[in-house]
């Protein structure tokens, strides 16, 4: 048994250093220290050229878990990280982080998402707790303060956030996903300041989340709020917001010990892992979903926004509850994503690609949307965050239950 979970252990080491090596290749470096490139187009045969904030976080919170586990490739990211938070900071406005910086045309994308912004305040809220230049500590708090600010303007008395804030002065209505990481990063914050509003703005965004599990233990997408309305989120699987709701009711039952929330997060846990094939994937539905999203082949694995948040999800859910029933889920699912990395000899190794089909065994799949080509997600993407990250953020939790 001893020998079995090593090897475990040693494949799961492996493919975080191969998924590292991707990140690395993908690192934006400037004056204002390290961003990270959204992510590789397959067909295009390039880098995105958009350098975003929230894939950034992501991968600063991931060197945090490595460095303060002690796994991956056993060297300090003390320097990486710091150069990573600077470029954070930066980004953000009095109106919050935009979208990316575009480095074909030098600007800024002006649109300010608010589930971009609440993965930018996550990560410097932990890097707060991290950092020890004194001088970089008070521009994390500024930065930090003004993310707060633009998420209070984004968040409904009902507990709803709102989607998006574009260049031309409109508030998007409420999205499902944005309400998740906007009521999570409160969570993260709330860890530290103690702040008893920041207590009730989570549980006003938990409380509107919960109103919206259907009796199956699925979350209501975005898509089905707006279904037949000019504006559809129609490139997320049903699967994924379930998945991100995972992490945030595991998270919030560690913290308040909540039986109704241990209830609900057992529930959708439920259906999440009922789309698990024997492979370990999670597929993007089932056959009482397909109407929830137009990403609805039951035969896809969805990497961009399911897979890697229903790992994590799994893990602390484990983490929180203890119950072996999510251990297992995630020992399947990752072992699963470890065995399908990307590989070959190709700029992109190391990485993952947006979709798979179980059945074929091969990547598959298409997000297109609006008549754009640019996909989010698809097998032509193969993302650093959204996808690679939060993946290996999941495997170096895992690795943490075998040490």
């Amino acid at each position: 048994m001893v020998g079995f979970l090593m090897r475990k252990e040693d494949q799961i080491r492996k493919t975080i250093e191969e998924g590292l090596s991707y990140l690395a290749f993908m690192e934006y470096t400037d004056k204002n220290g390290i961003g990270l490139c959204e992510r590789w187009i397959i067909n295009h045969r390039k880098k995105s050229p958009l350098i975003r904030p929230d894939c950034t976080a992501e991968y600063l919170n991931l060197l945090m878990t490595l460095e303060k586990n002690s796994c991956g490739r056993k060297r300090t990211y003390e320097e990486k990280c710091k150069n990573l938070a600077r470029w954070c900071v930066h980004s953000v406005t009095d109106r919050g982080s935009p979208f990316g910086f575009n480095t074909e045309s030098g600007r800024w994308e002006s649109d300010f998402w608010i589930n971009d912004n609440a993965k930018v305040l996550i990560a410097l809220t932990n890097y707060l707790q991290y950092c020890n230049d004194t001088g970089l500590l008070k521009e994390i708090e500024s930065a930090i303060q003004r993310i707060f600010r633009f998420l209070a303007l984004a968040q409904e008395k009902k507990g709803s956030f709102k989607a998006r804030f574009t260049q031309k002065g409109k508030w998007f209505p409420p999205f499902v996903t944005t309400t998740i990481w906007g009521t999570l990063a409160y969570l993260y914050l709330y860890r530290y300041t103690k702040d008893e509003k920041i207590y009730h703005k989570i549980m006003n965004g938990i409380e509107w989340l919960l109103d919206h599990i259907l009796d199956t233990g699925r979350l209501t997408t975005t898509y089905e709020l707006y279904r037949g309305e000019k504006f559809r989120e129609n490139w997320r699987p049903p699967s994924s917001e379930s998945a991100e709701l995972m992490i945030l009711l595991s998270e919030a039952y560690r913290e308040f010990k909540s039986g109704d929330i241990l209830d609900r997060l057992e529930s959708v846990f439920f259906w999440l892992s009922s789309l698990q094939t024997e492979s370990g994937g999670v597929v993007n539905c089932d056959i009482g979903s397909k109407n929830a999203s137009e990403q609805n082949n039951t035969h896809l694995a969805d990497m961009v926004y399911t897979n890697g948040y229903a790992l994590i999800g799994g893990l602390c859910a484990y983490e929180s509850t203890g119950s072996s029933a999510y251990r297992v889920f995630s020992e399947k699912l990752g072992t699963f994503l470890s065995s399908i990395q990307v590989h070959e000899d190709v700029q992109w190794r190391g990485g993952w690609r947006g979709s798979y089909d179980v059945v074929k065994n091969e990547w598959a799949g298409r997000a297109l949307y609006g008549g754009n080509t640019e996909e989010e997600g698809g097998m032509y993407s193969v993302y650093t965050g959204w996808t690679t990250v939060p993946i290996l953020q999941g495997l170096a939790y895992l690795l943490k239950q075998y040490s």
